[in-house]
């Protein structure tokens, strides 16, 4: 089976929510290397959006890091939209639901049969985003939403190229909010933005930081 082919049979199998061959499901993976569940380093970065979200319950942070670092800053998971799921995490392709995720890091490493959802018997994996897999409607319509109904808008560290996720400025844009751009190099709504810093992050991240 070629490349291609592996993919459009993953696309389809996902659509009809049929279980997938193990070894196709291990492509689509990419053998997601296991995160280490202990504290990492957190950078200037995630501590300025710390700081960000904290001062309002209604803030939200929409992320496409999948690495779990904001929450185990502290940060309030009800305030945190993981576009591209989370790594630290394995979850039923068909439920959703929260599974261990030491089952689907054994099933990969051991070459064993791999996990079923605990609660509806659907295949496990972990839970981030693979190549050819859809998103989570449910997370996309959060952001979608959230980014409609903001008053400003804060993007820090994203390029903006990967899609859908690069689009999500352009709603808050369209609604009338304040958009602020932090980021190294230029992006596709620079011309649009009320303010453009670019700048490597732990700079720009380190002076806001003084001003908490």
């Amino acid at each position: 089976m070629t490349k291609q082919e592996k993919v459009k049979y993953i696309i389809d199998e996902l659509e009809k929510n049929e279980s997938i061959d193990k070894n196709l499901l291990r492509y689509m993976t990419v053998r997601v290397k296991k995160f280490d569940l202990e504290a990492k380093y957190f950078s200037k970065k995630e501590e300025y959006e710390k700081k960000i979200i904290s001062l309002n319950k209604e803030n939200i942070l929409i992320t496409q890091n999948i690495d779990g670092l904001h929450q185990q800053s502290g940060m309030n998971q009800n305030q945190i939209i993981e576009i591209h799921g989370n790594a630290k995490r394995a979850a039923c392709l068909d439920c959703y639901k929260i599974n261990d995720i030491q089952s689907f890091h054994d099933s990969i490493n051991k070459d064993l049969k791999l996990p079923v959802c605990s609660s509806c018997g659907g295949i496990v994996k972990v839970a981030t985003i693979s190549f050819g897999q859809p998103m989570k409607e449910e997370d996309m319509m959060k952001a979608s939403d959230a980014s409609k109904a903001c008053d400003l808008m804060l993007v820090i560290g994203s390029s903006l190229k990967v899609m859908p996720a690069g689009k999500i400025p352009g709603l808050a844009i369209t609604s009338g909010a304040k958009v602020v751009i932090l980021n190294r190099d230029k992006t596709r709504y620079d011309s649009k933005a009320d303010v453009v810093v670019n700048d490597e992050l732990e700079n720009i991240c380190s002076e806001l930081n003084h001003l908490f």
